[in-house]
């Protein structure tokens, strides 16, 4: 699967622009390939945004900065990232100009950087001050749980409070927590008059592979042919969607290990990696529906603005730093696996 950063741009509704200025609502994924998406010729299971993609404007080209935070500076700050730092000192922030100009200003999830949002102009902020998590716990083992495989505690920021490590409940899984943060803020203030921007900054499907069981049971067996047998899957679905034609782009040559030169129990481990990243999209296009479903029962998708995309595309990254349960089943909190460079 190519490396490749993509935006999806939907408006609810052209006519209510004009009305009112618009709510935006900006979705930021980490590590996904653009053709992961069945929008974009994906095996996945996308519904909610298939929707979205279809009533919406698609992007087949773009342009990014194929590093997590380097992206992160320019989406917030409109700066090339050379011109600012980690820190996004000598800039402002994108919530430093929508809260004076009377928008309520929202982030949940993944910060890559040292500073707390809730000082540099959003109203709220939620989520985790670093570049990675484990999904279920990113805080120190609970009770009749193994160590979280990965094992990097970083501070985590609710407003003005710093928590770090931040051990949650065992109900906690962090892709649903981002969305339910989201969403109380949509209930605590629906019915003002002043618009809002919310940042959702997912931090899936970025390793460590994490993800529930139901969505892993899913994609049984898709991945058992191997790697060239999905990429090429891919590339006939985005011909016949006109993403793009033959004689413009292409297939690339392969960049992938020989599946038949792996053993049964290495195809298996392989194909289990990907089913796991799968599971994680698809459990973020559950959250994307779940929002959706909110802001049309507040009343506000007719005069929302929502933009999805991609840090930086798929990542081969397959780390060999942090700790993990050798026993502990892929995709549960003591695992830390990724999908490495074949996949990618």
């Amino acid at each position: 699967m190519q490396h490749f950063i993509f935006c999806v741009l939907f408006f609810a509704s052209t006519a209510s622009i004009w009305a009112a200025r618009p709510n935006i609502v900006v979705i930021l994924v980490d590590d996904m390939g653009y053709s992961d998406l069945g929008c974009y010729g994906g095996e996945i299971q996308t519904p909610h945004l298939d929707s979205l993609a279809h009533g919406g404007i698609r992007y087949t080209q773009a342009y990014n900065t194929s590093k997590c935070w380097t992206t992160r500076i320019s989406l917030l700050s409109g700066l090339y990232h050379q011109r600012s730092d980690r820190d996004f000192r000598n800039t402002a922030l994108i919530g430093e100009v929508l809260r004076p100009a009377g928008y309520r200003t929202w982030w949940s999830g993944k910060h890559h950087a040292n500073f707390n949002p809730h000082k540099r102009g959003f109203h709220h902020f939620s989520g985790f001050l670093g570049g990675a998590i484990n999904c279920w716990n990113p805080g120190d083992a609970r009770p009749g749980e193994p160590k979280p495989g990965w094992g990097s505690k970083y501070a985590w920021a609710f407003d003005d409070k710093i928590i770090q490590p931040y051990t949650p409940d065992k109900s906690f899984y962090a892709t649903d927590a981002f969305t339910n943060w989201g969403l109380e803020w949509l209930d605590e203030e629906s019915g003002e008059d002043e618009p809002f921007f919310l940042f959702l900054a997912y931090n899936a499907p970025h390793w460590p592979l994490h993800a529930h069981a139901k969505d892993i049971a899913k994609y049984e067996g898709v991945y058992d042919n191997g790697y060239e047998t999905v990429r090429r899957a891919r590339y006939r679905r985005q011909l016949a969607m006109g993403l793009f034609d033959a004689d413009t782009a292409p297939l690339s040559p392969p960049d992938h290990e020989d599946w038949n030169a792996l053993t049964p129990t290495q195809r298996k481990q392989e194909a289990l990696r990907m089913q796991i990243h799968a599971a994680m999209v698809d459990n973020i296009d559950q959250n994307v529906g779940r929002l959706v479903t909110k802001l049309k029962k507040v009343g506000e998708f007719e005069n929302t603005l929502i933009l999805f995309l991609v840090d930086n595309g798929a990542s081969h990254e397959n780390p060999k730093r942090g700790k993990k349960d050798l026993d502990a089943a892929w995709g549960s909190v003591g695992s830390f696996e990724a999908i490495g460079r074949s996949w990618a």
